[in-house]
């Protein structure tokens, strides 16, 4: 007997089926049975209870209620398979999880719900839900209930700050309803077409409706925002924006069917994703881009383009816009760090000084000749020319290099490289009219690839090469190799 037991937690009691209350417990406050077998509770001497604990309780399927539980405020069932739930029975109940009920179908809101504050019904197959008066909701949870195509706000939501519909079957949503909105969430709404804005929501900050079939937005409704996904919206052609958007720090539009984009009315942003969109043509750049990190444009139809003064500028992508010839840059990238145009249509580049690159893309592009470095690259890890139609390359002091592919460059006859490459860990130089190598001191190379270099005659090993694991020297004029400083070597391929 423990009518005076305050808090009783048995989680993680696996092999737990049943909890018997012979009588009842008053006093009990917290009650914790989290990832145990049970498939039923009776509440009914234990309607005092606070916190209630049923996590991860995939056997569990009732939760009886017989008499009122004024008390409780915390309700956490998630991973359950209740398949519905009556709130008449807990008035004053603040945090309701069913996140993860896979066969959760109705829960039964009263008229008035003027206690709750967060509830998650994250993975449900609710098909309709009517929120009633909840006057003090803050944070709703409906993301990846496939099967939901209405949600039904009779009331305002004055306090309602974080709404998520990821997932879901929704067409529309009207937000006049919750106009101090922090935080919306419709990702991979496929279905989705249309959200409504009657008045401004000066307290938006974060909206994704990523994958949606929207066609058009208008930010002049959204003056706080700073994130806005609309990635793989591929019937998105217009984003209105009236105003600057001085708050906006991250864009994404990738894969959508924009063709043009101004970004004078965000010159604030950190972040703009543009990759994917076969449709575009030109971006509009402001004079100056002072905060400007990440900017993503490949598989676009951009032809030219200049990057302006974007002297915080982290990473440049522009990959696989076939059509490309020319990249006007600022004599000075000092924050720059990765650059990418493989597949373009360069011949030329000048990389001017950018003492932060670390990783550099040029494979493919077919028709590139020339590649101009600065005396010093300090930073630069990753460095692809293949199937270029380079001849011949100074990577000057390239210190921390770790990997350079060469691959299919037919014309390329003389590598200048540093006399010592620490940290050179792969050289691939394959299909190239190299006659002779010299590795000079190379300690951490692990593969060396020089097949189809068919002029290929001597490979100098000055020093050993004590990590070396694969070497692939096939259809080369190689005659003789000395394997003494290549005691790891693992396989020799042809």
């Amino acid at each position: 007997m423990t009518p005076n037991l305050e808090v009783l937690d048995l989680s993680r009691c696996n092999n737990f089926v049943e909890l018997l209350t012979p009588i009842e417990c008053p006093k009990l406050e917290f009650l914790g049975i989290s990832n145990s077998k049970m498939s039923s509770l009776n509440l009914e001497r234990i309607s005092q209870i606070q916190f209630l604990y049923l996590i991860d309780c995939y056997d569990f399927v009732e939760l009886h209620m017989p008499v009122e539980c004024p008390n409780l405020d915390i309700l956490m069932l998630n991973g359950s398979k209740l398949r519905t739930f009556d709130l008449e029975m807990t008035p004053n109940i603040r945090i309701l999880y069913f996140d993860g009920c896979c066969e959760f179908q109705q829960l039964r809101m009263t008229s008035e719900c003027l206690k709750l504050e967060t509830l998650n019904l994250t993975d449900s197959k609710l098909r309709a839900f009517d929120l009633g008066m909840t006057p003090n909701l803050q944070a709703l949870y409906l993301n990846e209930c496939y099967e939901l195509h209405r949600l039904h706000m009779p009331a305002e939501c004055p306090k309602l700050e974080s709404l998520n519909l990821g997932g879901s079957s929704l067409r529309t949503f009207d937000l006049g309803m919750i106009s101090n909105l922090v935080t919306l969430n419709l990702e991979r709404c496929y279905e989705f077409q249309q959200l409504h804005m009657p008045t401004e929501c000066p307290k938006l900050k974060s909206i994704n409706l990523s994958g949606s079939k929207l066609r058009t937005f208008n930010l002049g409704m959204t003056p706080n925002l700073e994130i806005l996904d609309l990635g793989w919206c591929y019937d998105f052609v217009d984003l209105h924006m009236p105003t600057e958007c001085l708050k906006l720090k991250s864009l994404n539009l990738s894969h959508s069917s924009l063709s043009t984009f101004d970004l004078r009315m965000t010159s604030n942003l950190v972040t703009l994703n543009l990759e994917g969109c076969y449709k575009f043509q030109r971006l509009h750049m402001p004079t100056e881009c002072p905060k400007l990190k990440y900017l993503k444009l490949g598989h676009s139809m951009l032809r030219t383009f200049d990057l302006g003064m974007t002297r915080n500028l982290e990473t440049l992508d522009l990959e696989e816009c076939l059509e490309f010839h020319q990249l006007h840059i600022p004599i000075e990238c000092p924050k720059l760090k990765s650059l990418n145009l493989g597949r373009s249509k360069l011949r030329t580049f000048d990389l001017g000084i950018t003492p932060n690159l670390e990783m550099l893309d040029f494979k493919r592009c077919n028709d590139f000749v020339e590649l101009r470095m600065p005396d010093e690259c300090p930073k630069l890890k990753f460095l692809d020319l293949s199937f270029s139609k380079l001849r011949t390359l100074d990577l000057g002091m390239t210190s921390n290099l770790e990997k350079l592919i060469l691959v299919n460059c037919y014309e390329f006859q003389r590598l200048h490289m540093p006399t010592v490459c620490p940290k050179l860990r792969l050289l691939n130089i394959g299909g190239s009219k190299l006659r002779t190598f010299n590795l000079g001191m190379t300690p951490n190379l692990e593969m060396l690839c020089f097949k189809w270099c068919k002029e290929f005659v001597e490979l100098h090993v000055p020093v050993e090469c004590p990590k070396l694991k694969s070497l692939c020297l096939g259809h080369s004029k190689l005659r003789t190799f000395d394997l003494g400083m290549t005691s790891n070597l693992q396989n020799i391929r042809s």
